[in-house]
């Protein structure tokens, strides 16, 4: 019918990601039929590794980035926040730290508030806690 959107396909993936502030990230994540990435960011230089790809770099250039997987929203989630609800399922331990478990489910808000994460298709979980101090 005219007007109707087709729902997009469920699916689900592991995505990896280790974090030192925002300037230093390694993420492993799966592109295509389940290849998987490695990429990795520190300051303004990436590398990334792919099967299909080999490995790939910037070399510092700033104007070229790499993607660091379908959840990056995640954790960066100012952009979508309009379109998903966050709810706390709990606290558990991940990596001996105390961390909460946090869902996110696409919000049951007004059109303006889907829209503003119409290019993010987000239902997931992760684990947040206080920043590590060495």
């Amino acid at each position: 019918m005219r007007g109707e959107v087709e729902e997009p396909q469920e699916s689900e993936s592991t995505w990896r990601l280790w974090m030192e502030g925002r300037r230093r990230v390694r993420a492993e994540f799966a592109v295509g039929h389940g290849e998987m990435v490695t990429a990795v960011v520190d300051g303004p230089t990436w590398w990334s590794w792919a099967p299909s790809t080999g490995a790939l770099t910037n070399e510092g250039s700033e104007n070229a980035e790499t993607g660091l997987g379908p959840g990056t929203a995640l954790v960066h989630p100012a952009v979508i926040l309009p379109a998903i609800d966050l709810e706390i399922r709990g606290r558990t331990r991940k990596l001996d730290r105390s961390v909460y478990e946090v869902v996110a489910t696409p919000s049951e808000g007004d059109e303006e508030e889907q829209n503003a994460g119409a290019s993010y298709s987000v239902a997931g979980r992760c684990a947040v806690g206080p920043r590590r101090v060495d």
